[in-house]
C-alpha cells in the first residue's frame, strides 16, 4: 500500500489501524469498475436498437479526449458494448456517454432524460472526486460519496423500474428497489 495509496478512501472519522487496515478501506479500483457497469448496463436496459446505434454514432465522431500530459486516449467506436474493457477505459467511457447522449439526452424516452443524465453526472463527480489530487473535509466527502451516491443510484434505479415497466419478454427480470437508510436499520433490529 506504499505505492498505491490513492486507490483507497479512509473515512476519516476512524483512525487508522496498523495491522490490517486497508481491509477495511473501500477499493476505489472496484468500486468504480461495478458502479460504471452497473450505469451502463441502465442506460443500455432503456435503448432501443436504433438509440443504441445513435449513441454509437455520436461516440465515433467524437474528438480525441487527452490526457493531462496531452497525449491522446484512444477512440470508443462503441458505447454500449463493454467487452473486454479494462476499469480506466471504463472510467472514460463513462464521460464518452453524455457526448453520446448528448447533452439533453433527447433520443430516450423522455421519462429517462433526466435520470440518465443524474446517473452519469453523479458517477463523473464521483470519479473526479476520488481522483483528485487534494484533500476533502468530512462534510465533503459527505456530499461527493454518500449524497452524490445516492442520487447515483435513485436515478439508476429509476431506469431500470422503466426497462422492467416496459420489458414485454417472457423472461424479464423484476426490479427489487434497494434498501434505504431507513429500511435498513429497520431489518438490522429483525438480525
Amino acid at each position: 500500500m506504499e505505492h498505491a495509496k490513492r486507490i483507497l478512501v479512509r473515512d476519516p472519522n476512524l483512525l487508522s489501524e496498523r495491522l490490517f487496515a486497508n481491509v477495511v478501506y473501500v477499493d476505489l479500483l472496484h468500486w468504480e469498475l461495478n458502479c460504471c457497469d452497473y450505469a451502463f448496463d441502465a442506460l443500455t436496459g432503456v435503448m432501443t436498437k436504433a438509440m443504441k446505434v445513435e449513441c454509437d454514432n455520436n461516440a465515433k465522431i467524437l474528438p480525441m479526449f487527452r490526457n493531462p500530459d496531452g497525449s491522446t486516449i484512444r477512440r470508443f467506436d462503441q458505447v454500449t458494448t463493454l467487452t473486454y474493457l479494462t476499469t480506466a477505459r471504463r472510467v472514460t467511457l463513462m464521460f464518452v456517454w453524455v457526448h453520446a447522449l448528448d447533452t439533453q439526452a433527447l433520443m430516450l424516452s423522455e421519462e429517462c432524460r433526466r435520470p440518465a443524465l443524474v446517473m452519469i453526472s453523479s458517477m463523473q463527480a464521483m470519479i473526479l472526486a476520488a481522483q483528485g489530487r487534494r484533500s476533502y473535509t468530512i462534510a465533503e466527502w459527505q456530499r461527493l460519496h454518500v449524497d452524490t451516491a445516492m442520487e447515483f443510484f435513485g436515478a439508476m434505479e429509476h431506469l431500470m423500474y422503466y426497462k422492467q415497466k416496459h420489458d414485454t419478454k417472457k423472461d424479464a427480470t423484476k426490479f427489487k428497489p434497494m434498501a434505504r437508510f431507513h429500511d435498513i436499520s429497520h431489518m438490522i433490529a429483525h438480525i
